[in-house]
């Protein structure tokens, strides 16, 4: 052959193969479905990304010398309402895993009431609650009144992203802290019935320390439009609670789970193994039972002016790991709840799949947020644990801390999920198991639209 000829099949080669070279299936990890962040220096002249049914999301790499006002437009409440049915619907669906609710365990029936009765949220306005003061879109899981706050700065947002918030926050209402502890459906009625004057209440609850500081409790909660029910704190004692129960002032709707019952402790057990997820170790508890045994003993009770009984000292003793402002917190509760979020995500995502990258990355957009902005690219840290030091002084965490980074909720949760990685198109990679062992696997019923329609039989509140 002549040189013309060589030319000419090399150059027909080159032609055939760099197509396929571009197609190549990326691997299901934050570099490479944003291109090292690529995509959004791309865009660096936009504060904006828009998707084609109007809704948009944050540039982190933005450039610009002020920050335009974001697109006017917002989705209406009805559309919020049915992301938020979708939400619900679909993680119980996920928690029966196609079977019906007399068919569950006792555990999981737990589970599935706790989200059963979370039925509304409010609409929640930065000057009003202070989980929505934050520059970016959010929503929270309120335990004292058993509903959620949505602020007003998601209605901008992608559908796959606030669907995947909300599973979020529902999950929290059964997350490893929170099935541990009881909800309880108030009296209403009995609970307005009592005096306004503490003083003027019955002597066997006003002369009972933990009675008065429960019902005290439960009476400031009045009934409202959003809910009647209420989440147990670990400050109130279980013998008097039953008690109470007895007597009429309120039903437990859902019993508590202990930790060793976990119906989910596979998955629970797959997420404490990742490197950078803080889980509380033996020696924590240990120190924490220590700390807070001298603190009351030095009487600096961390409670009221009531007397605390030793039922509610080792309750205290016991779930301090889960509160943030001591020392042994532990960041389960938020990996579980991102694990929950990532089965329903995977669900939204089998019935909307993505049509393009901007499409793929907004599912995944909201820890994008923290990944790709200037002080972290390049950044060799990829954790928000605590310095041992800070721990070692009892200094309360920051909220940021309560979360594992970004770069882990992505790669080692959210892309875990089958559903996920087949909507956007990537490859596993091997380490990615943790929600394999969670709620269901398989195909989504493609004719389903904005709502679960074969939710497990439900019960009456």
């Amino acid at each position: 052959m002549n040189v013309a000829t060589h030319l000419w099949m090399f150059l027909l080669l080159t032609a055939l193969l760099l197509p396929l070279r571009g197609t190549a299936q990326p691997l299901c990890s934050t570099a490479e479905l944003s291109r090292n962040c690529d995509f959004f220096k791309e865009k660096k002249s936009e504060a904006y990304i828009s998707l084609e049914d109007g809704s948009y999301f944050t540039n982190p790499l933005f450039e610009g010398t002020s920050k335009p006002t974001p697109p006017a437009k917002r989705l209406p409440r009805e559309r919020i309402d049915e992301l938020f049915r979708f939400a619900r619907e679909n993680l119980l669906e996920e928690i029966a895993k196609g079977r019906s609710y007399q068919s569950l365990t006792a555990d999981e029936k737990s589970q599935f009431r706790k989200i059963e009765t979370l039925t509304k949220f409010k609409l929640g306005k930065s000057s009003e609650h202070d989980s929505c003061k934050s520059d970016g879109p959010n929503a929270s899981y309120v335990p004292s009144d058993h509903t959620m706050i949505i602020c007003e700065s998601f209605l901008n947002e992608p559908s796959s992203l606030i669907v995947q918030t909300l599973a979020h926050e529902l999950a929290h209402a059964i997350d490893p802290c929170h099935q541990r502890l009881p909800l309880l459906k108030k009296n209403i009625a009995k609970l307005l019935a009592l005096p306004k004057s503490e003083d003027e209440w019955p002597d066997e609850i006003r002369k009972n320390p933990d009675s008065r500081r429960t019902l005290s409790r439960l009476r400031a909660q009045p009934a409202h439009e959003y809910s009647n029910f209420t989440n147990v704190t670990s400050l109130e004692n279980p013998k008097v609670l039953e008690e109470l129960e007895k007597q009429g002032w309120f039903e437990v709707a859902a019993p508590p789970v202990p930790a060793n019952r976990n119906p989910n402790l596979a998955t629970y057990n797959c997420l404490k193994a990742i490197p950078g997820i803080r889980e509380v170790s033996n020696q924590d508890i240990a120190d924490l039972a220590r700390q807070y045994t001298d603190t009351v003993d030095n009487g600096m009770k961390p409670v009221d002016r009531y007397a605390i009984d030793s039922a509610v000292r080792k309750n205290m003793r016991d779930y301090q790991q889960c509160m943030p402002s001591f020392k042994g917190f532990s960041q389960m509760q938020e990996a579980m709840s991102n694990a929950w979020a990532a089965k329903v995500l995977g669900r939204w995502l089998a019935l909307h799949p993505p049509k393009n990258e901007t499409e793929k990355l907004a599912a995944i957009s909201l820890e994008l947020r923290e990944i790709c902005t200037p002080e972290k690219l390049g950044a060799k840290a990829a954790t928000n644990l605590v310095k041992p030091a800070r721990i070692a002084a009892g200094e309360a965490v920051r909220n940021s801390e309560i979360h594992p980074a970004g770069r882990i909720t992505n790669d080692s949760i959210t892309l875990s999920d089958p559903r996920i990685q087949n909507a956007l198109q990537c490859k596993p990679m091997p380490n990615q198991t943790c929600t394999r062992s969670l709620g269901t696997l398989g195909p989504i019923n493609k004719t389903e639209e904005t709502s679960a329609s074969s939710a497990p039989k439900k019960i009456t509140n």
